[in-house]
């Protein structure tokens, strides 16, 4: 177990800053599209419940 950590940890280390960037940038996607959706489905539910 100690030595799959450090393997892991080396792994880590080893990824670019170019990378590291890309990751970052898929997250904010990623966050950024499930705000939007949750918005949404507030927005709709919203409407719903004033129009009936």
């Amino acid at each position: 177990m100690r030595l799959s950590q450090l393997k892991y940890h080396d792994d880590r280390s080893m990824l670019s800053a170019r990378e590291r960037f890309e990751n970052a940038q898929k997250l904010k996607t990623l966050k950024v599209y499930l705000l939007v959706e949750v918005i949404a489905v507030v927005l709709i539910a919203y409407l719903a419940t004033n129009l009936s």
